[in-house]
């Protein structure tokens, strides 16, 4: 309720409602009130200031609200809760209210990336840089993935011609038959061991796709490569692209309406 104070000032009282059609006429008691309503709701600000760290919990809150006098109850506390988030006082957030709402606000600012308004924006300069270096990298590491299965390749003919070799020169198959039949078993074992590591099905694309980002990973960090700067500037880059396709777009369209 609004009403005019003795001393000719508007002075608003929270939680008391006048009747509808009633005059609004000075009353000192009243505006002792709301005086003093000030004077507490100024001492909880400060000591919401000082407070030690960036946020308190609700509870928290509406007993120092009661203690410092600014309200009776819970429910009046949360009334002064909601009127200090709404000024900006602080921010309120589930069970928490965070008391450096300017901080927060330049925490956001700083993530949020400023928008690019053209090709010469440095930020498009930089990602053509870490593009090309992410290619010697990506190059490198799907080189050392190929060398792997090669190799792997290898192993397995050089495997098959030494039990041929040993079936029909060396040895007999009578011989031969139970070696190649735990040679299978190994096989089969280290692709169990290949599910239980990697919790994929063993398969020749999976083992490429597991070397190659292996060794891509350590290729970028021997080459101080921050992945996940460029991920982020490749997201910018592409979001001001499709941008600027869609205005070309609509420029398109407003000249044939014409």
């Amino acid at each position: 309720m609004r009403y005019e104070s003795a001393v000719g000032q508007t002075v608003e009282v929270p939680g008391v409602q006048a009747p509808a059609g009633a005059p609004v006429r000075a009353d000192p008691v009243r505006d002792t009130k709301a005086l003093l309503r000030t004077a507490t709701l100024t001492l909880l600000r400060e000591q919401l200031r000082d407070h030690e760290r960036a946020w308190i919990s609700l509870p928290e809150l509406y007993t120092m609200c009661r203690e410092t006098g600014s309200a009776d109850t819970d429910e009046e506390a949360q009334e002064v809760v909601a009127a200090l988030d709404k000024a900006g006082v602080l921010i309120q957030l589930r069970d928490k209210a965070f008391l450096r709402p300017e901080e927060i606000a330049q925490q956001v600012l700083q993530a949020l990336p400023a928008p690019m308004v053209d090709e010469k924006d440095p930020r498009i300069q930089e990602f053509e840089a870490m593009q090309l270096e992410k290619r010697a990298i990506d190059g490198a590491a799907r080189a050392h993935a190929r060398r792997y299965l090669w190799l792997g390749w290898g192993a397995l003919s050089l495997q098959t011609a030494f039990f041929f070799r040993l079936t029909f020169w060396e040895l007999s198959w009578d011989v031969m038959e139970p070696i190649t039949y735990f040679a299978a078993m190994a096989t089969g074992v280290f692709g169990y061991a290949w599910f239980l590591i990697t919790r994929k099905e063993p398969s020749y694309s999976d083992a490429f796709t597991r070397f190659y980002l292996t060794k891509q990973e350590k290729v970028a960090h021997a080459r101080h490569f921050d992945m996940e700067r460029y991920y982020r500037l490749q997201r910018q880059v592409q979001s001001f692209r499709k941008h600027q396709a869609r205005s070309r777009r609509a420029a398109v369209v407003d000249d044939d309406d014409d």
